[in-house]
């Protein structure tokens, strides 16, 4: 049964999968009538060459390979910037020491579940190309189904050609724990 449940969320995935794909080729999300009353956001405006957002796309692949199997060094080599910073209601972790240590051998999930990151809206574009804002969801997939659900709020930067993640927040209810070190309150940044 559980097969069958992963199988059904893999083709609900595929389906979004090629949603985006469509988005990268048009350049625009197309927004809910009652949406666009309602939101400054026009995603129209923002201008994102199809060769990044399919490299933003697998570097959102990359974070979550390499979180679930715990590989500390593709998360350092290839996905966080050196300064890069993790936030969520469990961690508060800053820099690539703290990042290696702590976010690759967190037990709730490793090697246990999948990240499974989806509709990633690039909100903002640097006029260099070279830093974005982007939001997304992400479901943890795990051996009874969808276990968590979440959003990222991620601030990219492009480094030598590649995109690394600077600041991740996500977003999960629940219980916020504040560290001065990442002082964004997680309940702020959901509408």
């Amino acid at each position: 049964m559980c097969r069958r449940r992963l199988f059904q969320f893999a083709a609900i995935v595929s389906i979004g999968l090629m949603a985006s794909t469509a988005v990268a080729q048009t350049g625009t999300v197309p927004a809910k009538p009652s949406e666009e009353a309602s939101s400054n956001f026009d995603s129209s405006k923002v201008k994102v060459s199809i060769e990044d957002r399919v490299a933003i796309h697998d570097l959102f692949a990359r974070y979550s390979q390499a979180i679930d199997m715990g590989n500390a060094v593709e998360m350092i080599n290839n996905v966080f910037a050196p300064n890069g910073v993790f936030h969520d209601p469990s961690l508060c972790l800053v820099g690539s020491e703290e990042l290696k240590a702590r976010l690759v051998s967190h037990p709730s999930h490793v090697k246990r579940s999948q990240h499974w990151p989806n509709n990633v809206v690039i909100t903002e574009m640097s006029p260099g190309n070279d830093r974005a804002k982007v939001h997304s969801y992400v479901f943890l997939v795990g051996p009874r189904g969808v276990t968590t659900t979440g959003t990222y709020h991620d601030t990219l930067v492009k480094t030598r050609g590649r995109w690394l993640i600077l600041d991740r927040e996500v977003y999960r209810p629940g219980e916020i724990k504040l560290d001065p070190r990442c002082p964004t309150d997680l309940t702020t940044i959901e509408p």
